[in-house]
């Protein structure tokens, strides 16, 4: 959560911010609680970027990982449900970006994948194909 702006602590539920902080004190409940309260809504928010319920499983189980290994690192006062949003998205994006690499084909959007995510994507991967041809050269 390094760089992000703080959240005020009075919009973030008290349970919340004690889960935080007994996670980032190396407390491993404090991680099961967290997993068993947001893993659901994170695999829905996951759906509206892919389809592939494996992958978004992985995914979230990663995400969890990485909080655990870099906890230290992590801003207690920040709203963590915003962090897991954020590293679930951005691991998905690359996931998909890696995939159109190997494969040279995007796969299909999920339904309810928005203009706007669907916009971002396609510039996202724009970018990266340049710089991918200029490394092989």
């Amino acid at each position: 959560m390094r760089g992000q702006t703080s959240i005020p602590s009075a919009l973030i539920p008290p349970d919340e911010t004690q889960l935080w902080h007994r996670l980032w004190t190396g407390d491993r409940d404090a991680l099961s609680e967290l997993y068993d309260r947001h893993a659901r809504v994170l695999h829905r928010y996951g759906r509206r970027i892919i389809h592939d319920d494996q992958t978004i499983w992985d995914a979230i189980h990663d995400v969890f990982v990485d909080v655990w290994k870099y906890r230290q690192t992590l801003t207690v006062e920040t709203d963590g449900r915003y962090y897991l949003f954020r590293a679930l998205r951005n691991r998905l994006l690359r996931q998909v970006a890696q995939a159109t690499r190997w494969t040279g084909q995007e796969p299909e959007p999920a339904e309810d994948f928005s203009a706007e995510t669907d916009e971002a994507l396609r510039r996202a991967l724009a970018e990266l194909m340049p710089r991918h041809a200029k490394a092989r050269e």
